[in-house]
């Protein structure tokens, strides 16, 4: 008998305002016949790819990042850029800031404690923004797209008939405990 797994990742999930953003700079690069178009309600940024997973681990690893402090901070998606290798186009930060890589490595750490290892390669920030896709510039600027993260989530990746729909399960507010 096998035990049900459900897909999973953790990521910052953009309110309505911000996701409108982030889709007219993907349209502004005009790229639709040259690759796949996100579709608006799966952009995120991914923190922690989990993969398949068990509903016990599920259960183990929503616990864990709900034990996560930290400050809200303020994005500023300012760039354009691509892996070449993977065909994705993306809007990031041409300046990080230090609360997306804090947050990012202490839910790494939380989540070590269910059955998951966090990737040793560097962490790079991201919307992707097109699949199968190139630019025709390594990076370019873009309008800027500022997002406050209040909050981060764990989202589930379903298939259907044109890919896959990111759905949210749980979402855990940024703050710090008194």
């Amino acid at each position: 008998m096998t035990s049900k797994t459900v897909r999973l990742f953790f990521a910052l999930w953009p309110d309505e305002k911000v996701r409108k953003q982030i889709l007219a700079r993907a349209r502004s690069l005009a790229l639709e016949k040259k690759g796949r178009m996100m579709r608006s309600f799966n952009l995120h940024m991914t923190l922690h790819f989990i993969g398949n997973t068990s509903l016990d681990n599920m259960r183990c690893l929503a616990q864990k990042a709900a034990e996560i402090e930290n400050r809200p901070f303020t994005l500023e998606l300012n760039c354009y850029g691509s892996f070449t290798k993977q065909g994705i186009v993306w809007l990031g930060c041409s300046k990080v800031p230090s609360g997306l890589y804090r947050l990012q490595r202490k839910l790494g750490q939380q989540l070590g404690q269910c059955d998951f290892e966090p990737e040793k390669r560097q962490y790079r920030p991201h919307v992707t923004l097109y699949r199968k896709a190139l630019l025709a510039e390594q990076a370019m600027e873009a309008e800027p797209v500022i997002w406050t993260a209040g909050s981060f989530s764990l989202i589930s990746s379903e298939p259907d008939r044109d890919g896959v729909i990111y759905r949210e399960i749980k979402r855990y507010p940024l703050e710090t405990r008194s």
